[in-house]
């Protein structure tokens, strides 16, 4: 798909996002939600920084623990609160240490 679909990229991830930073999702959910809505979308090719970022970071939620504060910059960024810069970003987080939302992982 080409990037002339970012905002429905951007939608589709601030969905699970939301989500996940208010605690209400499981990892089961997540995987589903990769499977069945991002997956087919081609984001992960997409040229959006943002975009790629947040979905690498859920399809390897597993195996990195990312920070609530990871998360909540993510949603500021799809709600258009703040514009994504990697760098902004990560003094965000590391200007807001937090331990990762907990995921149910059943």
């Amino acid at each position: 798909m080409p990037d002339g679909n970012v905002n429905i990229f951007m939608e589709l991830l601030g969905d699970i996002v939301q989500k996940i930073v208010l605690g209400s999702i499981t990892i089961e959910d997540i995987r589903l939600y990769i499977w069945e809505k991002l997956e087919p979308t081609g984001m992960r090719d997409s040229e959006c920084l943002l975009v790629t970022d947040c979905y690498y970071a859920l399809k390897h939620i597993e195996e990195e623990p990312i920070s609530k504060n990871e998360w909540i910059y993510f949603l500021e960024c799809f709600n258009h609160q703040r514009e994504y810069d990697i760098k902004e970003k990560i003094n965000y987080i590391l200007g807001h240490q937090q331990e990762p939302p907990p995921v149910n992982m059943d």
